[in-house]
């Protein structure tokens, strides 16, 4: 396993494989960052989950399994 930081991404060589399962986690799910990563996972052959509290943001829509977050009332 293997954590990284989406804007320090694009800076040096990803360690993705096909088959391997990218966890993007995004308040907003619109961050470009997070997005450039998700892209660059999928078209390295990875799958994609993303955990998100936004349904339908561009990160959940794009991702190949959303895991949404939602507040719970009292």
């Amino acid at each position: 396993m293997e954590v990284d930081i989406a804007s320090e991404f694009r800076y040096r060589n990803p360690l993705i494989r096909p088959n391997d399962l990218l966890i993007a986690i995004t308040q907003s799910g619109e961050t470009a960052d997070t997005l450039a990563v998700q892209r660059e996972a999928k078209r390295l052959g990875a799958k994609v989950m993303a955990i998100c509290n936004v349904v339908g943001s561009s990160s959940a829509r794009e991702a190949d399994a959303v895991f949404i977050l939602t507040q719970v009332p009292k």
